[in-house]
């Protein structure tokens, strides 16, 4: 009787420790896969503290130019030739 409950209890634990290892494995290649899908797709997670800065800074850039559309015809054009730059380096 002890011996079969010894025989069970190690039985279980190698149960439970192959199945928590498999959870953690799987878990990890589903992670691995979204984030694949996710780059693929041409997306990227970014901490929302940076989003919420970006979003600022263009909104603040668009009240800017509907403002002084002037002065915003300078930026524009720096911002052209700066994505022209860009494009040259790659």
């Amino acid at each position: 009787m002890m011996l079969s409950g010894w025989g069970l209890g190690i039985f279980g634990a190698y149960s439970g420790i192959k199945w928590y290892k498999e959870s953690v494995r799987t878990k990890q290649e589903i992670r691995g896969e979204v984030l694949q899908e996710i780059e693929n797709s041409g997306k990227a997670i970014v901490e929302k503290a940076k989003w919420d800065g970006y979003v600022e800074q263009s909104q603040v850039l668009r009240a800017w130019q509907k403002s002084n559309p002037k002065d915003s015809e300078s930026l524009e054009i720096y911002y052209k030739g700066y994505q022209d730059f860009k494009k040259g380096k790659k």
